[in-house]
């Protein structure tokens, strides 16, 4: 599970919640947390929760200057002087991509300024739908900065039901048409990637969430299975 700020009747209570996970079979990749939970009145705080719940990474999901000239250079320095304190707690940090870190900037892309300018061990969340989403290639991100790629996203976004190219596209992992299996190959080389979070943002032919994100989970896991074999 990678949580992003619910937590229900367990908002006070990371000890129970680790419990209540631990009887569903299920343990904690890391977190979504903003910017705002990381102030210095506030991060011990945030850092003694998450290290209870047997998270592994804070991962900042999503700040709109990371796509503004000035704000972006914000951005880096606050990343670069959190880092230090988040790492001497045992935990990992890093930054997570939509869409709009893909626009042009410096002659790269807003996503390369980030991952240029922050220490080598600021982890990399990159989600793979939204970097398809905006036209360019995960692999070669994964590989341009190597090992930084430790935790990642797998999902697909469609623009509208349709892919870049105005054909349909199914939002549901196996159906996809994606070739994930060189994305995995690829992030087991160069990403030294330990987790990925199944998300699922679209639900087609009147699936609910539930459903929807239980078919991608088969299709993920059969891609793995095949990839195992190989």
């Amino acid at each position: 599970m990678e949580f992003a700020g619910v937590f229900g009747k367990y908002e006070q209570d990371p000890k129970a919640l680790k419990a209540f996970l631990q009887k569903q079979g299920l343990v904690v990749s890391g977190a979504h947390v903003g910017f705002d939970k990381l102030t210095q009145d506030k991060i011990d705080a945030t850092l003694s929760f998450y290290k209870t719940l047997g998270a592994n990474y804070l991962i900042i999901p999503w700040d709109d200057r990371s796509w503004q000239p000035d704000g972006v250079m914000e951005v880096v320095n606050e990343l670069n002087e959190l880092l230090p304190q988040i790492n001497a707690s045992g935990l990992a940090f890093g930054y997570h991509n939509h869409a709009e870190e893909f626009n042009e900037f410096k002659s790269q892309t807003y996503w390369d300024y980030i991952a240029q300018n922050t220490d080598e061990n600021m982890v990399l969340q990159l989600d793979i739908g939204w970097v398809n989403f905006a036209g360019k290639d995960p692999i070669h991100y994964v590989k341009e900065y190597e090992g930084r790629t430790l935790t990642t996203h797998y999902k697909v976004r469609t623009h509208d039901g349709l892919n870049k190219d105005g054909k349909a596209l199914s939002p549901i992992i196996g159906e996809d048409g994606y070739d994930w299996t060189e994305l995995f190959n690829v992030m087991k080389e160069f990403g030294g990637t330990k987790w990925i979070i199944l998300e699922q943002e679209e639900y087609p032919n009147g699936l609910t969430s539930v459903e929807a994100v239980e078919q991608s989970k088969q299709g993920l896991d059969k891609l793995l299975s095949e990839v195992n074999r190989k």
